[in-house]
C-alpha cells in the first residue's frame, strides 16, 4: 500500500529527500508495469495511481504504452515527472524529452471553478537547478530549456515539427493551460497524447477536449487525451 503523505511532505520540507524517493518509485513503476501489461491502459493507470506515491508515476505507464519518440513537458522543478518519462524512454530504447521550466516562481492561482485562491511555489533548494533529482544515467535523453513557456513552447514545437506526447505541469491557470493545449495540439502526431497534471484545479482540460471533440480520460488529478486524426 502506498503512503501518499511521504512525497507530499518531502516536496514541501526537503526536495532533496523527494529526489531520492524518485529512485525507489522508478524501480517500483518498472516492476508494476511488467505485472500490468495484460490489461488496457486505463486499468494500468488506475493501478499506478493506487500503488505508487507520485501521481506523476502514470507518465511511466503512458510512455511505456504509447512509446513516444518526441516528448515535451512544461514544468520540471526537481524532476519527478521528467524522471518517470525518461525512465520509460530508456526502457523503450527510443525517445527524447524536451523540458521547459521557469524555476523559483511564486504566484497566485485564482481559478474560475474554485472560490479559494491557491498560492503555488516551487522553489528549488539553494545551488540546485531544475531537474536536479533526475538520475544521471537518464540525462542523455533529456534537453532542458529554461524560460517562460509562453515564449519557449511555441518556438520549441515549431522547431520539432511533431510531438508524440506532451505533458503540462507548469502554471495551472485556466488561460495558461488552454494556451499550452492549443499551442501543442496542432503539432501532436496522429496517435499522439496530450497529458495534463492538476486538471481538477479548473475546467481547462475538459473544456479543451470538448472544444475539439476528443474524449478526456481523467484519473484523480491527471488527464490525458489521444489525437486520433
Amino acid at each position: 500500500m502506498k503512503h501518499p503523505s511521504l512525497p507530499s511532505h518531502a516536496r514541501k520540507d526537503d526536495p532533496n529527500l523527494a529526489a531520492q524517493h524518485i529512485l525507489i518509485e522508478i524501480q517500483e513503476a518498472r516492476r508494476l508495469w511488467k505485472r500490468s501489461t495484460r490489461g488496457n491502459i486505463d486499468s494500468i493507470l488506475k493501478t499506478f495511481k493506487l500503488r505508487l506515491c507520485y501521481n506523476t508515476s502514470v507518465l511511466y505507464a503512458l510512455c511505456s504504452w504509447f512509446k513516444p519518440r518526441i516528448v515535451v513537458e512544461t514544468g520540471v522543478w526537481f524532476g519527478a515527472s521528467s524522471s518517470f518519462i525518461l525512465a520509460a524512454l530508456a526502457d523503450n530504447g527510443t525517445g527524447h524529452l524536451y523540458s521547459i521550466d521557469l524555476p523559483n516562481i511564486t504566484y497566485q492561482l485564482d481559478d474560475r471553478c474554485k472560490l479559494q485562491i491557491k498560492t503555488h511555489s516551487d522553489v528549488l533548494p539553494k545551488d540546485r537547478k531544475s531537474g536536479f533529482g533526475i538520475p544521471s544515467n537518464l540525462h542523455d535523453r533529456w534537453t532542458l530549456i529554461t524560460g517562460d513557456a509562453k515564449r519557449e513552447l511555441p518556438k520549441l514545437v515549431e522547431e520539432l515539427g511533431k510531438v508524440d506526447l506532451f505533458n503540462h505541469d507548469s502554471l495551472h491557470t485556466y488561460e495558461h493551460m488552454q494556451f499550452e493545449y492549443k499551442t501543442v495540439w496542432p503539432r501532436l502526431s496522429t496517435g499522439g497524447v496530450l497529458v495534463s497534471d492538476d486538471v481538477d484545479w479548473n475546467d481547462a482540460f475538459e473544456d479543451f477536449c470538448n472544444s475539439i471533440g476528443v474524449s478526456p480520460h481523467i484519473y484523480e488529478s491527471t488527464g490525458y487525451a489521444v489525437k486520433t486524426t
